[in-house]
């Protein structure tokens, strides 16, 4: 059969220069790509658009993640897990106390949109290493009341570190917890319940078939 000349087509970003020598019964040619790279590649994977460019374009896409809704980035998974702690965040949930449930928001600029969030995080000092707080422990997730800090810093900004006072001792909420025996998110939905810090301490964990005690039943 006649082999086909392929001498100026085009494939993609490839523009096809010469041909190569061939590899066992496999035709090859010598390709330009649009960035200036020349590539050897097979007849065949030209022509079922299987190579359309030397690799470049490839690693665009790697660089440059808003092209696929930054789906896979580490950006995207903060953005989602912020999303869901503060608007789909179901009560039985253990975080639910400390977001949905104490009015944390995420504001409608982000919200609306991940672009909007990946462009003040690149604007405000974005890196892998770094992962998104809250100025105010209190406040909503927004430009103005948001930063990028190490995991070790954001340990000592949280609901847990606050300061408690009790038989004139002072100690951050999750050194109680601990004194006690308690998980930190039973110390704090105690609290939320309207306990007293002495109830919320002492009061023991009780198992299922105690529950008919009322207000002192645990809450796990």
């Amino acid at each position: 059969m006649r082999l086909q000349d392929l001498t100026g087509k085009r494939y993609g970003r490839l523009t096809v220069k010469s041909r190569d020598t061939n590899c066992g019964k496999h035709v090859k040619w010598v390709c330009l790509c649009d960035c200036g790279n020349e590539k050897t590649i097979f007849a065949m994977n030209l022509k079922r658009g299987l190579t359309t460019s030397c690799g470049c374009f490839r690693k665009e896409n790697i660089h440059n993640p808003l092209k696929h809704g930054l789906t896979g980035t580490r950006i995207y998974n903060i953005y989602h897990g912020m999303i869901a702690r503060c608007c789909s965040i179901q009560e039985n949930n253990e975080a639910y106390p400390y977001y949905r449930g104490k009015g944390i928001e995420v504001c409608n600029e982000w919200r609306s949109d991940i672009k909007n969030f990946y462009s003040w995080a690149m604007a405000n000092g974005y890196d892998e290493s770094l992962t998104i707080d809250r100025i105010d422990n209190d406040g909503n997730y927004e430009p103005s009341n948001c930063r990028w800090i190490p995991i070790g810093e954001q340990s000592k900004n949280t609901s847990s570190n606050h300061n408690i006072t009790f038989q004139d001792e002072t100690m951050t909420m999750s050194d109680w917890a601990r004194k006690k025996g308690l998980k930190i998110s039973t110390f704090c939905a105690r609290l939320k319940k309207g306990w007293s810090k002495e109830e919320a301490l002492t009061i023991p964990l009780l198992n299922h078939s105690q529950s008919g005690l009322g207000r002192y039943y645990a809450i796990y």
